[in-house]
């Protein structure tokens, strides 16, 4: 089943509950919309949650799958989470595992998600696989908060890319720096897009919170500012 284009005007006060093997999401999400059963399988689509915009998965047993359509496609599915927007699982189970793959089976079939102020809460996910089998997976992140209960890479393409100027965070159930630097080695956490000096040049940790280390510039203007304030009470 896919949603029909008159509902993507729904208001941020409500709910859209749906039960649906493959789903188009809306262009732009800026209201309630909860799965509540099934998978989501996504059909090659961009979709944006803006403010007031919360995407739900309620179910305890399924999985959700960013792919282009069938498993036999190629193309791109996007979600864009700006700020005040949220993409959040509620419950998990160990029996039949809360999943989310980004980027499923073929080649040429493409998952991203852009973290871009808003909330990324994945806590409750027993599963999380970027690039699975032969496709792709990216979750960028340029502002906001990431929160993965469990994350692998498929034998695919799967990346974490904090772009440059990112003030954004990522948190990994059970992490440590080390983990956080093995991914750095094996090549799927970048920095603006790419691996340019160490680890420790560009991220930081705090227990198992992951940030980007503050570029030069933004580093001197801080330098600046407090050599300012110094100045001035000196005077």
């Amino acid at each position: 089943m896919k949603l029909n284009t008159t509902l993507f005007a729904l208001t941020a006060a409500s709910t859209l509950t749906l039960q649906a093997a493959t789903t188009q999401l809306p262009d732009t999400l800026d209201y309630l919309q909860t799965i509540d059963s099934g998978q989501l399988k996504t059909d090659g689509e961009t979709c944006t949650i803006t403010t007031g915009g919360t995407l739900t998965f309620t179910t305890p047993n399924w999985e959700t799958i960013l792919q282009a359509g069938d498993i036999s496609a190629t193309g791109t599915t996007t979600i864009n989470i700006e700020t005040g927007g949220t993409m959040t699982w509620e419950n998990a189970t160990s029996a039949n595992s809360t999943r989310l793959f980004l980027g499923n089976q073929t080649a040429g079939s493409t998952g991203i998600i852009n973290l871009n102020g808003g909330d990324f809460l994945g806590a409750n996910l027993t599963e999380f696989i970027l690039g699975r089998n032969d496709a792709t997976g990216l979750f960028n992140i340029s502002a906001g908060t990431a929160e993965f209960g469990n994350l692998q890479f498929g034998s695919g393409t799967g990346t974490i890319d904090f772009t440059a100027g990112s003030t954004g965070s990522l948190t990994v159930t059970g992490y440590t720096q080390t983990d956080y630097e093995t991914l750095w080695t094996d090549g799927n956490l970048t920095y603006g897009g790419a691996q340019s000096g160490t680890f420790a040049d560009n991220f930081s940790v705090s227990g198992s919170t992951l940030t980007a280390v503050p570029e030069p510039s933004s580093a001197a203007l801080l330098g600046l500012g407090g050599i300012a304030l110094v100045l001035r009470r000196r005077m």
